[in-house]
Formats: C-alpha cells, sequence, structure tokens
C-alpha cells in the first residue's frame, strides 16, 4: 500500500481517509501519514462524524494541520443524502 501511494502522489495525487471513524467501514490503517486529508463528515450528522472530528482534532493539537473535506464520496443515487 506505500508504494501504491507513494506512486499515486508521484503523479500529484492526494489521498484521503474516507469514514475514518464509521463503523460500517471504519479506516483502520494505522499510518496517519498516509493521507493528506480527511473526510470528518459523511451525510447527515450522526455519532460516527462527532468521533471522527474529535480524531482530527487530535491530529491537530499533534501538530498535523490536515483538510478536512466532507461528503466527498457518494453511494446511492436514490439515496436523500447528495453528495458535497
Amino acid at each position: 500500500m506505500h508504494a501504491l501511494l507513494a506512486a499515486a502522489k508521484a503523479e500529484g495525487a492526494l489521498v484521503s481517509a474516507n469514514h475514518p471513524r464509521c463503523n460500517n467501514c471504519p479506516y483502520l490503517w494505522e499510518d496517519e501519514g498516509a493521507f493528506d486529508m480527511v473526510e470528518v463528515w459523511n451525510g447527515p450528522m450522526r455519532p460516527d462524524n462527532l468521533s471522527a472530528i474529535t480524531w482530527w482534532e487530535s491530529l491537530l493539537r499533534q501538530g498535523r494541520q490536515i483538510p478536512l473535506v466532507g461528503g466527498s464520496d457518494f453511494h446511492r443515487p436514490l439515496s436523500p443524502v447528495r453528495l458535497g
């Protein structure tokens, strides 16, 4: 995975950790330096989003200034929740 991310970044890609504290699809990789941004808000406000915001704040306290994205992916076309 490190080689894949390095190759992508060498081509100018930005890596986002989406759903980092979601109970359905948690971010389990322990290398928090692997991503350039983090999605802390996905869909309507719920406990997973609050947990992700708390996690992001802990990264800030460690000195990691990381941009946020919200609603950066879209799973179901008939869902009332829309991209962005």
